[in-house]
């Protein structure tokens, strides 16, 4: 799991707990997303579980770039206002 990247600490538009994964490919970056409604109670585990797999298997979105890594470090937060809404 040495090219996925995750981050927890993320609410959406509606105050609802967030993870996000993105899988580094060798031209792209793959996003998935798991969203925690505010009736449940929040998982680490078992949102990297759901969104590992989206953005392995039906990512969100597909970012293609001739450098993954850099984009990852570079426009990261961008990308997931762009694609998600989240600040």
């Amino acid at each position: 799991m040495e090219n996925i990247y995750l981050n927890h600490s993320k609410f959406d538009q509606k105050g609802r707990r967030v993870t996000i994964a993105v899988q580094v490919k060798a031209d792209e970056l793959r996003f998935g997303l798991s969203t925690c409604s505010t009736k449940d109670q929040f998982s680490k585990k078992k949102g990297r579980q759901i969104a590992i797999g989206r953005a392995q298997k039906k990512p969100d979105y597909i970012y293609k770039t001739a450098e993954p890594m850099k984009a990852l470090k570079s426009e990261y937060h961008s990308l997931i206002k762009q694609f998600y809404g989240i600040e």
